[in-house]
């Protein structure tokens, strides 16, 4: 979620304190609900009742402190959410005390380009600055028992040694936090860093590896960096006996008739992978930028996914469907296909609220839905089970 306001004094990331009751005050900010302001605090936060006349006198009042201010409602904040505010007053919530998880986006740079990629390639060669320190501050901000962590970039790897840094502070911190990382592996073809990676990994850790090809020519040919398939192969080998890890393929035009033989490059490869996540395509990025030539409808791409997912459980490998709607798939394969890894990212279709079976659904990527027009078929009897 973003938002805006006005600021005062630096850009910050704090933990909402509402109830005024917290130790570490000067890591901490305050929702000011009358003229009674305690001392201490790093950050003040009011909203538009508040005279600008009267936020000014708390700015000198508080010199060290930061001010935000002009909000509609504080409501917005609950105890012990993470923000991070810009030097324009853009707010970002980096972890919500109501969902229970959060996501450490590690650097947005990557060592491959995907024709695919939701990100574009000019976004990733932008400069976000050292993160380093960023991310230790939002660590140490962060509950102990949260749920969940996702660990992303674009490339995490690409931080090198101050990554092993911040995933051991990670594992020094968060006991029972479940994590998944995404990475496209190639750092871990390097035997030393790969090393120095897994003893550092929390103990509760899943990583997610894209591979789009059952050979070097199409894998590279899709990342845009020759030598990737062979890197990203040995590090799996690497890495599967070890932790638990997860293949991921993006179904688009280009490569959906090779899905049945990636699954069997996998069961003779990798053997020894947790799961296989099938994934329709999010049209951002390059994605949107080469959506001629790579979109492709559910329905071509069904016999395809049926083949390799029978290939795949049938060797004891998990497979699951992600992004692909109930309604465009077999029901032999409802049981597999999985709401969003990015909830927040999905919508439906009006016709959608039709459905008897809608809150089993993914749904659609919000921008697929915006750049293609995707028939539905809303389910109409009752007690369904995807079981």
């Amino acid at each position: 979620m973003r938002l805006s306001a006005k600021l005062i004094g630096k850009p910050f990331i704090a933990s909402i304190d509402y109830k005024g009751n917290r130790a570490n005050k000067s890591e901490c900010a305050y929702i000011v609900k009358n003229y009674l302001v305690p001392r201490g605090y790093g950050v003040y936060i009011l909203d538009s009742t508040f005279p600008e006349e009267y936020v000014r006198n708390l700015a000198s009042y508080f010199p060290d402190a930061s001010i935000l201010y002009g909000l509609e409602s504080c409501s917005i904040f609950h105890d012990y959410d993470i923000i991070d505010v810009s030097e324009t007053g853009i707010i970002r919530f980096l972890y919500s005390n109501c969902a229970g998880d959060t996501v450490l986006f590690i650097t947005n740079k990557c060592n491959s380009n995907c024709i695919m990629c939701p990100d574009s390639d000019s976004n990733r060669k932008r400069d976000v600055g050292y993160r380093k320190q960023y991310l230790e501050k939002l660590i140490d901000l962060l509950p102990s028992d949260i749920s969940h962590i996702t660990i992303t970039g674009g490339e995490p790897t690409l931080l090198k040694w101050d990554f092993l840094d911040i995933l051991s502070k990670c594992k020094d911190k968060f006991e029972d936090t479940s994590f998944l990382m995404l990475s496209n592996g190639r750092s871990f073809s390097d035997k030393e860093y790969c090393g120095a990676f897994l003893k550092v990994v929390p103990s509760v850790f899943r990583i997610g590896v894209p591979i789009y090809a059952d050979n070097h020519v199409m894998h590279d040919a899709i990342t845009r960096a020759p030598g990737s398939f062979n890197q990203t192969v040995l590090a799996l080998s690497r890495l599967q006996n070890i932790i638990e890890t997860e293949i991921r393929v993006v179904v688009m035009r280009n490569t959906y008739r090779e899905l049945p033989n990636i699954a069997r490059f996998l069961t003779k490869n990798l053997p020894h992978i947790y799961t296989v996540s099938l994934m329709g395509m999010e049209i951002l990025g390059n994605a949107a930028i080469n959506r001629g030539e790579l979109w492709i409808d559910f329905a071509e791409t069904v016999p395809y996914i049926e083949e390799a997912v029978e290939i795949l459980l049938s060797s004891g490998i998990e497979a699951k469907i992600y992004n692909y709607p109930l309604c465009s798939l077999p029901r032999t394969l409802w049981s597999i296909a999985a709401k969003s890894i990015t909830d927040y990212k999905v919508i439906y279709q009006p016709e959608c609220e039709l459905c008897e079976i809608k809150s089993l659904c993914g749904g659609f990527f919000s921008s697929t839905m915006h750049a293609e027009k995707i028939p539905v078929y809303p389910i109409k009897e009752k007690n369904v089970d995807k079981k």
